[in-house]
């Protein structure tokens, strides 16, 4: 039968929509995100890490790579896949600087300048992926910034990467028995009578380092399990030998449908098989006489698949076996490709009877399989189908599992980048891609945050908000980068500048360990474009900037030490433009815990003045602000700390500019302020001295002042 069209896919949608939020689990994303760290290829996790450095088995020649490292601070590892090149690598790196973080790298996609504003750190890049030329300005870049780079590539792919700047270490391999064995006693199995277990070296005879680890793992995993030794060779053979002769005893095309949909979808129940099964036989063009009737009963079922049966599923019992089954169709059954990827394609959305969790599934076997395959254009086009469809977890699923890996990683971010700046793009594929850009962010923070900023532009509000909470989520792990990002985004204009905003404020109230605002604490934070990103969204101040600003004047109150840098910022961004005294308001309001507003410390009396003027212009204006508040926050202060009184007097009188009507309102504010209390009489008085029109005035008081200090006594 004709399969699904796998060709170029445009999903219209108006922008203008308002159709998502939380239409992708956080659960779901979460699990994305610990899949991707469980797995080398994609993320370099520490705890991987730690555990693969624990388990090396030294090469040969590794004092050469070690000396050559230590030396040059760059290397080239030479060796077929599977050889042990990044753990090499990796321990390489770990004798030489314990503790120095180690990421995957990419010249052309990675920001190769930022290398030399970063801490010292170890790069690790694929050889296959890279331009020679870039990778030696890069090398120059981690010399620089006192890092190492490491180089990984078969033989022949090296040479053009060769030169003063680059060595070239062919490695010499360990025997994969010795890994297998390392690698069983670190998992604490010496004792088990696995590590000389006899099978061990004829399977692994002639093999590489990486599968003595796979053979390692099946063992310990099948022996924690109970099982026996020839569960351990057949996992390892893949199960080929079990399902070559299945296969021969079962030619009824139903048949196989069922154990492939079984294999597919396990542990399931036996009516989602048969439904799984259905919909293959289809697919593969599978005509059956007497419709469901031709079927193999329920009863049979699971002595057919090699199955158990347990709490209402079928469940199948040896290692590997399930996961075995699909790749050794396709390896096996060639004109099964199509036929296969389609099914898989359809059948999660196509057939509502089955359970979320089971097409969920389905989508992990279509993420792996294609990409094992190279099929990526499986990838992207289901994607967007299936988003388009309603189901944007399941194309959530089937991006994250995919963006990261190593064969079509490269095209599936081209995709995300290309949608990302598709204004008609539909809603649902939209949050897609930027909840995508959250397991991306895990490997690539620099590659996702680019994305989502065309996401932010090019989307409505809702998408721009999952974007920038997307993005502040970075933070987490790389705080400078997202930070510099969302400076960048703030020298736009229009949604992307919008977007900046928000994600500065989301920053802006993340804090420390002890409280304080991050970005006040971090090293890395250059106050000076903070303070314009300050000025920006003071334009159009929103409850996540008036909540940032507080945070902030809590921590100066709290940690007089961080005073000088909160303030500082934040007089700065209000000296920007006219919404400024609004901020200014705020700043001036605050008092510390002697009781004095806590700008007196941090600011000139001249720009506090100013800035005073402007807000007292303001409210002769319009009315409409905080400014009798905060005057009356500051008359406050100079009744209870006489010891600063006349600056806050000189600095309020001050701000009138000798005009008239500014002096008459800031006597009316006073005198108001002041009512009959004798405690708040001199601050009053103080100021009627300094602002009274005409000036006969001021003397009458003066002489009055007198006149009653003597009748006091």
């Amino acid at each position: 039968m004709d399969a699904p069209d796998f060709g170029d896919v445009h999903v219209e949608g108006d922008d203008a929509q308002n159709l998502v939020g939380n239409i992708i689990g956080g659960d779901v994303i979460g699990s994305l995100k610990q899949y991707v760290n469980r797995e080398p290829s994609m993320v370099l996790s520490s705890a991987w890490i730690e555990d693969a450095v624990a388990s090396y088995v030294p090469v040969a020649n590794h004092d050469l790579v070690v000396g050559t490292l230590e030396r040059t601070r760059a290397v080239a590892l030479a060796g077929p896949d599977g050889c042990g090149r990044t753990v090499t690598g990796l321990a390489a790196v770990r004798q030489l600087a314990p503790g120095l973080p180690i990421r995957r790298f990419s010249v052309g996609r990675d920001d190769v300048e930022g290398i030399a504003g970063d801490r010292p750190c170890a790069y690790l890049l694929r050889a296959g992926d890279e331009d020679p030329e870039r990778v030696h300005r890069c090398v120059e870049l981690v010399r620089d910034a006192k890092g190492f780079l490491l180089l990984a590539g078969e033989p022949d792919e090296l040479p053009p990467f060769v030169g003063d700047q680059l060595g070239v270490v062919a490695l010499a391999p360990p025997s994969a028995l010795a890994v297998y064995q390392r690698r069983l006693m670190r998992r604490g199995l010496g004792s088990s009578g696995l590590p000389g277990w006899p099978a061990a070296a004829l399977l692994l005879r002639g093999a590489t380092p990486a599968e003595g680890r796979r053979l390692a793992d099946i063992a310990e995993a099948v022996h924690r399990r109970g099982g026996a030794a020839d569960e351990i060779e057949q996992a390892y053979r893949n199960w080929t030998d079990r399902l070559d002769r299945w296969f021969r005893e079962h030619e009824e095309p139903q048949d196989r449908a069922l154990l492939i949909a079984a294999a597919a979808i396990a542990p399931a129940d036996e009516v989602s098989v048969y439904t799984a099964a259905r919909s293959l036989a289809r697919h593969l063009d599978v005509r059956v006489n007497g419709a469901g009737l031709a079927w193999r009963p329920v009863r049979g079922l699971a002595a057919l698949l090699g199955a158990e049966k347990r709490d209402r599923v079928l469940e199948f019992g040896p290692y590997g076996f399930a996961e075995a089954v699909v790749p050794f169709v396709l390896d096996e059954y060639p004109l099964t490709h199509v036929d296969l990827f389609s099914w898989l394609a359809e059948l999660p959305t196509s057939d509502i009877t089955l359970p979320r969790t089971l097409r969920r599934k389905l989508a992990e076997l279509l993420a792996d399989l294609a990409a094992e395959h190279g099929r990526d254009e499986a990838i992207t086009d289901t994607a967007a189908r299936w988003a388009g469809r309603g189901e944007a977890e399941l194309a959530f699923v089937l991006l994250s599992r995919t963006c990261l890996h190593p064969h079509v990683g490269g095209r599936v971010r081209r995709a995300l980048y290309d949608w990302s700046r598709t204004p008609s793009l539909s809603p649902q594929l939209k949050e897609t891609v930027a909840r995508t850009c959250a397991v991306l962010g895990e490997a690539l923070p620099s590659v996702a945050l680019t994305r989502l900023k065309h996401l932010a532009t090019f989307g409505d509000a809702s998408i721009r908000r999952i974007a920038v909470e997307v993005a502040a989520d970075l933070a987490e792990r790389e705080p400078v980068l997202v930070l510099h990002a969302a400076l960048d985004w703030c020298g736009g204009d229009g949604r992307r500048r919008a977007a900046g905003v928000d994600l500065f404020l989301a920053l802006a109230l993340r804090t420390d360990g002890y409280g304080a605002p991050a970005l006040i604490t971090s090293e890395h934070t250059d106050l000076t474009r903070v303070a314009v990103v300050w000025g920006i969204a003071l334009e159009q101040p929103s409850p996540a900037f008036f909540a940032a600003v507080a945070l902030w004047l809590d921590a100066a109150v709290r940690w007089p030490q961080l005073g000088a840098a909160v303030v500082g910022t934040l007089l700065s961004a209000a000296t920007a433009g006219r919404p400024g005294d609004a901020l200014f308001l705020l700043l001036a309001e605050r008092v510390g815990p002697r009781g004095a507003p806590i700008v007196l410390e941090h600011a000139t009396p001249g720009l506090l003045a100013d800035l005073w003027a402007v807000a007292l212009a303001r409210w002769i204006e319009e009315s409409g602000t905080t400014f009798p508040i905060v005057a009356g926050v500051w008359f406050g202060a100079a009744a209870r700390r006489p010891e600063v009184r006349a600056v806050l007097v000189d600095i309020l009188a001050g701000a009138t500019r000798n005009r008239v009507i500014a002096a008459d309102a800031l006597v009316e504010l006073v005198t108001s302020w002041a009512g009959a209390e004798r405690s708040r009489r001199d601050v009053r008085e103080e100021f009627l001295l300094r602002l009274l029109e005409p000036p006969w005035r001021r003397l009458v008081l003066k002489v009055w002042i007198r006149v009653r200090s003597v009748l006091e006594r």
